[in-house]
């Protein structure tokens, strides 16, 4: 069955677009790790933690993410999300580098507990792409953090323009501004939770995200991201 899809519909490196794969092995050569930075500074940090100093009441605690949003891991994702292609996504997943998925333990380091719950996509426009990239990534990772339990409480509200289709920063925030609602407060009241998401650029969607969820009685907040820009 492989065998004839691959005939049928063969498969060309989203990047260069060579014949046989889709993320050929010179492109994923080009795919830059992303160093571990404070996401409101930008200056590294361990494991992506935010600095005492850099803290915020309803902040994000930290973020990490496996690579630098370039020119090759955008293509990657705009194949994703406008191709309407998990198995892109799911051959991205073969090349992250082994390093990266086992730190992810280092999550049991600052919490015996954690959840996860992955950024969402406004229903209409879900239903239009037939899945949420960000539900993938998640299941993938929990892979790596010990199957820890999954959380759906996060809703988005507003069927805002892509982040990717606003230039200027101001107005991606004003963007999401109020686009998210927590549908059951009471499970994440005192619990720590892991937001999951394809991209971080200005931070805006996560940062909205950790607000409600901090607002509505969450204790600790981190993010992991495909890539950081």
């Amino acid at each position: 069955m492989g065998l004839l899809k691959d005939l049928l519909f063969p498969k060309f490196c989203v990047i260069c677009s060579l014949l046989g794969s889709y993320i050929c092995l010179s492109c994923q050569k080009k795919l830059i790790r992303s160093s571990n930075c404070c996401v409101y500074c930008n200056k590294l940090s361990f494991f992506g933690l935010t600095h005492y100093s850099c803290q915020r009441q309803l902040g994000i605690d930290g973020l990490i993410s496996v690579y630098t949003y370039n020119q090759p891991i955008k293509k990657i994702i705009k194949s994703i999300k406008y191709r309407l292609s998990t198995d892109v996504l799911k051959e991205l997943f073969q090349v992250i580098p082994t390093d990266f998925l086992y730190s992810l333990s280092n999550f049991k380091k600052f919490s015996q507990e954690y959840f996860l719950q992955a950024v969402p996509l406004h229903p209409q426009r879900q239903k239009k792409r037939g899945f949420n990239q960000s539900n993938i990534i998640r299941d993938f990772f929990n892979l790596y953090i010990s199957n820890i339990t999954i959380l759906e409480i996060l809703e988005r509200t507003k069927n805002t323009p892509a982040q990717a289709q606003i230039k200027e920063k101001s107005k991606k925030y004003f963007n999401v501004k109020g686009s998210f609602k927590i549908t059951s407060s009471k499970e994440i009241i005192n619990k720590d939770i892991i937001l999951i998401d394809d991209i971080v650029t200005t931070g805006s969607t996560i940062k909205e995200a950790c607000r409600i969820l901090k607002k509505d009685g969450a204790r600790k907040v981190f993010a992991m991201a495909l890539a950081r820009g």
